[in-house]
């Protein structure tokens, strides 16, 4: 059966398959195509926009998650992780003749929310989730590393470019993805304990090997 979908207009398909396990676990079928509820999941989770706006409790101009317009109460995170944030001045009573949801929703948008998650990291002010680093910009779910850059998830990795999932001691490496324990490479895809190499995919223990010379081999 194919379906438009009510958000963005694209034509998708709800095959039998899908239709009886709709029906098994007693849920209507989709109305949004899977790009959009994917979308709509991951909503809650932002990894990838930086803004600029303003400190609803201290005025001062902050780099956020959340944009200027966001209902939430959005504080500077070295405010709400210091000693001058009181979480039992936002506390409310429960009135049991309105809602719980709606109660919560009005408590949570009082309550301050950190504007980055970014802990004991120098110098790392365009970061977002992490953790025990410096010297990193513009990096995402990156956690005791040094000198990374427009890196997704680096751990316990340094002097890493435009790398996705760089970690276990990953060094000096350029538009890697899924690498673990290697160093001075470049484009290099799901590979472990690599060297001086280039254009590898799924290798583990090289060194000083192109793709050329891997396929000779």
């Amino acid at each position: 059966m194919l379906k438009d979908c009510q958000r963005c207009k694209t034509e998708f398909e709800i095959t039998e398959n899908d239709n009886s396990f709709y029906q098994k676990i007693a849920v209507p079928a989709p109305t949004l195509c899977p790009d959009c509820r994917c979308a709509r999941r991951m909503v809650h989770r932002n990894e990838r926009n930086l803004f600029k706006r303003k400190c609803d409790i201290t005025g001062k101009d902050i780099i956020s998650i959340y944009r200027e317009d966001c209902p939430y109460t959005i504080c500077d995170k070295d405010y709400y992780f210091s000693d001058d944030y009181d979480p039992f001045v936002y506390g409310v009573e429960y009135n049991p003749d309105i809602k719980f949801f709606e109660q919560f929703y009005e408590f949570a948008k009082k309550v301050p929310i950190p504007s980055l998650f970014l802990r004991i990291s120098v110098d790392c002010v365009y970061n977002q989730d992490m953790s025990n680093s410096s010297n990193c910009y513009l990096c995402f779910r990156t956690h005791d590393s040094k000198n990374m850059f427009y890196t997704y998830r680096g751990n316990k990795s340094s002097d890493c470019y435009d790398c996705y999932q760089a970690v276990q001691a990953s060094e000096f490496l350029y538009e890697c993805t899924d690498v673990s324990t290697c160093g001075n490479s470049i484009f290099i895809n799901s590979c472990e304990k690599c060297s001086d190499s280039a254009f590898l995919y799924n290798c583990i223990g090289c060194v000083h090997r192109s793709k050329k010379q891997t396929m000779l081999l």
